[in-house]
């Protein structure tokens, strides 16, 4: 297995996982665009870069796992999967911002047990 780093703006992944977090300030499209970043520079996704169901698609939070295995070749698909999650997720910014103002919780906890889920971690 290779080294994951969680790419994140839920601050429950944060405070579970300090050591293996990026933190990411903005949107769930920040996230996806530092994740770009990684998966550009040799890493790979570990984890879809969309929610697992289109309800999830307006919360504000996100996380994406990347893993590097030791080679440094860039994966063509895993930017398109990105790119594709991007323009499909553009069009949410005010649902974002509007339940970020409110109240977030429930779908920060939900980010977090899906990445638990993911991970084999409780």
């Amino acid at each position: 297995m290779g080294h994951k780093i969680l790419i994140t703006n839920n601050p429950l992944v944060v405070e579970k996982y300090p050591d293996e977090v990026i933190k990411v300030e903005g949107m769930p499209s920040d996230v996806l665009r530092k994740a770009m970043e990684y998966v550009m520079n040799g890493y790979h996704l570990f984890s879809l870069p969309l929610p697992p169901n289109v309800s999830l698609f307006k919360s504000p939070y996100r996380t994406v796992v990347v893993e590097f295995e030791g080679y440094a070749q860039t994966r063509s698909y895993d930017l398109v999967l990105l790119q594709n999650a991007l323009d499909k997720l553009s069009c949410h910014i005010e649902e974002w911002n509007k339940i970020k103002a409110n109240k977030p919780e429930d779908y920060a906890f939900l980010d977090l047990d899906f990445l638990d889920n993911l991970l084999g971690r409780r």
